[in-house]
């Protein structure tokens, strides 16, 4: 399963680098399959833009970290102090990260040390759940390893909901 998230526009101009520099740097280092959402493919509700990270788990692992690194960066958030990082994630996986009462997202916090808030509605016009994520680069990072492993988990399962990445397939 892909590796979603939300990146200010700041953020993803940083992100994108001079030329598509560092986003292309990223993805090698990574060993990860990188796109950003253009004006053209972002939802209008969105003034954020949508990164899609593809590779194996510890792959979308370092390239996460670089991309929680310049997010956080845009934030003026050192990488021992708190910041937010938005994931996002099929409509359709939510109640499965979420859990019995909420038991699932609740260990993921407590064994990541992020905070973790799923939000109750998804992005207007989408079938995308945003998944705000507040701590430290590692607790980030943490946080959002496990929550790729619960969706590649459900994907495994056939369980995962392939139209909410669609836009991507155009990046």
């Amino acid at each position: 399963a892909a590796l979603c998230c939300l990146a200010p526009i700041d953020a993803a101009k940083l992100l994108v680098g001079h030329g598509g520099a560092t986003v292309r740097q990223i993805s090698e280092q990574s060993g990860t399959e990188i796109s950003i959402s253009g004006a053209h493919d972002t939802p209008p509700a969105l003034s954020d833009r949508i990164i899609i990270v593809r590779g194996g788990a510890s792959q979308k692992e370092s390239a996460c970290r670089e991309i929680v690194r310049i997010v956080h960066r845009t934030q003026d958030v050192r990488e021992t102090e708190e910041g937010i990082f938005i994931l996002v994630v099929p409509t359709s996986s939510v109640g499965f990260i979420a859990g019995p009462q909420g038991s699932t997202v609740a260990g993921v916090a407590e064994s990541s040390g992020a905070d973790v808030s799923i939000s109750d509605s998804a992005i207007p016009g989408t079938k995308l759940h945003p998944i705000s994520l507040t701590g430290t680069m590692e607790q980030t990072v943490a946080a959002v390893g496990q929550i790729s492993a619960l969706l590649q988990q459900l994907a495994s399962r056939g369980g995962l909901d392939g139209e909410a990445l669609q836009m991507s397939s155009r990046g």
